[in-house]
């Protein structure tokens, strides 16, 4: 009895219909410009959010010196006691949120410059790594690692010694020392040569560096290269954000990627005879050497 129509539904404004598979944009434009912001990508959210919390305040403040003028002129023309008590009250009321809202610029720029800067606040987007190190399997009883002349449960030496020296440098290692070769959830900088995270921390000495790995080789996939062994000098660093600035920023020259490179998120970055991989978890150290496509060592 009644035929079927199909509802054609317009996609909303400053939305742009894809085909199936193509690339989405992230970029977005703004309805109503918010100073010189027009347009921002995804990286820029920080910026967006920094903009319109100093727009916020500003507001507060133009609101507050309106109040006051008003209750100033209330307060003049009213002869009553009351109406000159409640005028005072707003008047005090505007200047109590004069003090907030500049007091909490202060604080923001306390807590971090970077919160209120000219580049906003850095938002890293959440990643998988889904080609990480895997740790090596158990050899069979009796037998090495190999390429190496450790066995399972061998003790492993302690690194307080190592740790003790890194931290007189203000360089960290948070997770538990490993005792023993094949336990897990814990970390080794024994026998490390520590001379590329010092010239990092001297490069970079406002940067927080975190050791998450070092010489634990069987928390690692196994290689020829004797990658986070002992005498090595490679290390995971936590991804904190003063590192992660310091390598994107211009004095450091980004390389692109090679065939070699197991992790194709990963990104070189080179300065000055280091090099280092930003992966989706950490920050993987490459060598003093050359930088990234000079040396295979540390893939």
């Amino acid at each position: 009895m009644f035929a079927k129509s199909a509802a054609v539904v317009s996609p909303p404004v400053g939305i742009t219909p894809t085909a199936p598979g193509s690339k989405v944009s992230s970029d977005y434009t703004l309805l109503a410009p918010i100073g010189d912001m027009k347009t921002f990508t995804t990286n820029d959210i920080g910026k967006y959010f920094n903009m319109i919390f100093k727009l916020a305040i500003g507001l507060c403040i133009a609101i507050a010196v309106v109040m006051i003028v008003i209750t100033g002129i209330q307060y003049m023309g009213d002869e009553s006691v009351f109406g000159k008590v409640e005028a005072k009250s707003k008047i005090t009321g505007a200047i109590l949120g004069i003090l907030i809202a500049v007091g909490s610029y202060a604080l923001l720029n306390t807590i971090d410059p970077h919160l209120l800067g000219t580049d906003g606040l850095t938002i890293y987007p959440a990643m998988a790594d889904i080609s990480s190190d895997v740790p090596q399997a158990q050899p069979s009883q009796g037998q090495d690692y190999v390429g190496t002349s450790y066995k399972y449960k061998d003790p492993f030496p302690s690194d307080q010694s190592t740790r003790t020296k890194l931290a007189s440098m203000g360089i960290t290692v948070n997770t538990p020392m490993c005792t023993w070769v094949g336990q897990t959830g814990c970390a080794s900088v024994y026998g490390l040569d520590t001379s590329f995270v010092e010239k990092l921390k001297t490069t970079c000495q406002n940067c927080q560096l975190n050791i998450s790995e070092g010489t634990a080789f069987w928390l690692h996939t196994q290689n020829s290269l004797k990658i986070h062994y002992p005498g090595g000098f490679t290390v995971d660093l936590s991804s904190t954000p003063g590192l992660l600035k310091e390598i994107k920023s211009n004095s450091w020259a980004q390389t692109p990627k090679t065939p070699w490179l197991k992790n194709q998120n990963a990104i070189c970055y080179s300065k000055n005879g280091m090099g280092v991989v930003e992966e989706p978890s950490h920050v993987h150290s490459y060598g003093l050497t050359g930088g990234c496509l000079a040396s295979k060592q540390g893939v």
